[in-house]
């Protein structure tokens, strides 16, 4: 499609369009529910330029690249959507830049169809794919139009605009169903370990701190982030300070704050306890700073900036480009394979209807994919990463090992020692062994085959074990643990083959 044809044939139409719309109010004000302040567009229906403010973000529409009619229309539709649709200032903004694909002979088309010729012009003028943006200028047109009684267009006709009128199909899920929306076992259990590691802040500058915490609050709790930069001072709960049992809780907005004052609605979240440090030291930070309860928790600029300091995070991590969505597909996706229903995962990703998430019902694994899954013999799921770990040791250094530093256990009643050894010792690790030190950067796994395949063995039978006796164990956090320390023992097997095939 064309790009804008300033002055396209026919401009009378528009002439006449923009004599019957009425006059705008000299200013427009909305809430910026990022900087917790009221704003106003001032002499908006004769302002050339709008500076618009969403989530951290200026954004800028210049009404002069126009002409005069077509501005004085775009003006009225962004007016419409922020006063009597009550979008988004970033929705309405986006909606106008369809400007660049919808040129003024198209508009002029639209505007004389009226509602007899509308489904006709609609399908000359669509007969190539647009952006999405263009689609949503152009039916903001005709809801306009009919918002004012113009063109033989009126509130009854609003269904034909919904209805009779398609956009080409998007599949929104593409990545979900393929699964490439997601982490893959090895990355989450990178993740896990990263945030293990560092959760004692000792070499964490300020910025990096708070780019350590927002990483917790996408992983844990799937919140995006938007909700991330909103956090504030007095959204972040410490329950039993300065006591060792204390509990971090954080709020994080789900809704926006309308002109109505009808108020945010929170998801209220907890820290994992081991993680809650991480918290508490950027809460006493802010103190430091002399942050009021109005002030925000981290210091990013916009949500933009939140979410580019997450996905460097997980690259770091992780060696692949992910970014917080990723972060909240995978959540999403681990609440359900563990066997939350629809309301459960509503509540949790903040879902105003239960039906919003189940894409996730439909593409989770049926009970012998997670069987597979577990056993660590899905093709959908094989790893694809070294898991972290210290380095090798032989029989003879794990035997000069002190006591605490050898490694053993009875997971699920299996015993299990031998594996290798713990650079820190295994009562100063607070997750259980054998289960929690695949994967674990202070794991120091012996260059043994033998031995990591027969413990690979052990854990399938346990698996099998769980499945024959009919204990729905695939829907347990005991079964996806099982399934996370199946990978970490797979890839030190295969590390340990390929050493010796060199």
């Amino acid at each position: 499609m064309k790009p804008l044809e300033v002055g396209g044939t026919d401009t009378g139409v528009l002439i006449s369009l923009a004599a019957m719309l009425p006059s705008l109010p000299s200013a427009l004000k909305y809430y910026d529910d990022f900087d917790d302040i009221f704003r106003v567009i001032k002499n908006i229906g004769t302002n050339n330029v709008y500076e618009l403010y969403s989530n951290g973000q200026v954004l800028t529409f210049y009404f002069n690249k126009f002409d005069i009619e077509y501005s004085t229309l775009l003006r009225h539709i962004f007016y419409y959507l922020i006063a009597n649709e009550e979008l988004e200032i970033g929705t309405a903004y986006y909606y106008l830049s369809g400007t660049a694909g919808l040129t003024t002979k198209s508009v002029i088309d639209i505007v004389a169809a009226g509602p007899a010729k509308i489904a006709s012009t609609w399908a000359l003028i669509f007969a190539d794919s647009a952006s999405l943006s263009v689609y949503c200028l152009a039916k903001s047109i005709l809801r306009v139009l009919c918002h004012y009684g113009l063109f033989g267009w009126s509130k009854d006709y609003y269904h034909i605009i919904y209805d009779q009128l398609p956009i080409p199909h998007r599949d929104r899920y593409a990545g979900i169903n393929s699964g490439n929306a997601f982490l893959s076992i090895v990355e989450e259990a990178s993740i896990v370990d990263y945030i293990n590691s560092n959760s004692d802040l000792v070499n964490l500058e300020d910025n990096a701190l708070s780019n350590f915490a927002a990483l917790i609050c996408a992983f844990q709790f799937g919140v995006r982030p938007v909700q991330i930069s909103k956090l504030r001072l007095r959204d972040i709960k410490i329950l039993n300070y300065p006591n060792e049992l204390h509990s971090i809780h954080l709020d994080f907005v789900m809704a926006k704050q309308l002109f109505s004052n009808k108020g945010a609605k929170f998801l209220r979240r907890k820290v994992k306890t081991e993680w809650s440090e991480v918290f508490l030291k950027l809460y006493d930070l802010a103190i430091i700073n002399n942050k009021k309860d109005s002030d925000r928790l981290f210091d990013f600029s916009s949500s933009k900036d939140a979410g580019l300091a997450i996905s460097k995070l997980i690259y770091k991590i992780t060696g692949e480009n992910h970014s917080a969505t990723t972060l909240r597909h995978t959540a999403a996706q681990r609440l359900v394979d563990a066997g939350a229903n629809q309301e459960e995962l509503a509540e949790f990703m903040g879902h105003s209807h239960i039906s919003t998430g189940l894409i996730y019902f439909e593409t989770s694994a049926n009970q012998t994919e997670l069987i597979n899954k577990a056993l660590g013999i899905s093709a959908t799921y094989q790893r694809v990463a070294r898991i972290a770990h210290d380095q090798f040791i032989s029989n003879e250094e794990l035997a000069e090992l002190k006591g605490i530093q050898q490694i053993a256990g009875a997971p699920h009643g299996i015993p299990i020692s031998g594996i290798g050894g713990c650079g820190a010792g295994q009562p100063a690790c607070p997750y259980n062994p054998v289960l929690s030190c695949y994967g674990c950067r202070k794991f120091m796994p012996v260059h043994e085959v033998q031995i990591h395949e027969q413990v690979l063995d052990d854990l399938r039978q346990t698996v099998s074990f769980f499945h024959t006796a009919s204990r729905n164990e695939a829907n347990s956090p005991a079964y996806l643990q099982l399934q996370r320390t199946i990978a970490g023992v797979q890839s030190i097997i295969d590390e340990i083959e390929a050493s010796l095939l060199k």
